[in-house]
């Protein structure tokens, strides 16, 4: 309870202050307003100074909440069924992004497409926790293993 707690407390710290300090930064001009020397530049290296280690552990911290093993967890979800996963990632992504899909590469901007990768992994793994309600392995998974083994899968 009380690392829980703490970890809370870390993220909080993070968004209140760590992430606005880092949009001044990036508004700024990043650490492109080092050099040559300015007061500019040094406001942008105190203000990273702070706010990049703080970013760092709410990350951190969030994985950290994200990540305790629970059956609910999505983390949890995509690790049971990561060949399913992955191979869900990639099917959406090339049809997305290369030329015979929607063709998106090139087009889009990092953040756009870091946004589209988000969804992506969130609606696998949410797929995925739906899934292990009703089965041991993702439907991948259980394909492997029972080509492997020459039976049929257990269910839950």
């Amino acid at each position: 309870r009380t690392r829980g707690r703490l970890l809370w407390a870390i993220v909080a710290v993070a968004v209140v202050v760590a992430l606005p300090v880092n949009i001044v930064v990036a508004w700024l001009g990043g650490t492109g307003a080092l050099l040559p020397a300015t007061p500019r530049g040094l406001l942008v290296a105190a203000l990273s100074t702070l706010g990049i280690p703080l970013l760092a552990l709410g990350y951190a911290a969030a994985f950290a909440l994200a990540w305790r093993p629970r059956t609910g967890s999505l983390f949890v979800a995509a690790g049971r069924t990561a060949l399913t996963h992955y191979l869900g990632q990639s099917v959406l992504a090339v049809a997305l992004f290369y030329g015979y899909g929607a063709g998106l590469f090139g087009r889009l901007g990092y953040g756009p497409a870091i946004v589209i990768a988000l969804v992506i992994w969130l609606s696998l793994a949410l797929a995925g926790r739906a899934w292990l309600r009703h089965h041991a392995q993702g439907p991948v998974e259980a394909l492997w293993r029972a080509l492997t083994h020459g039976r049929r899968p257990v269910s839950v």
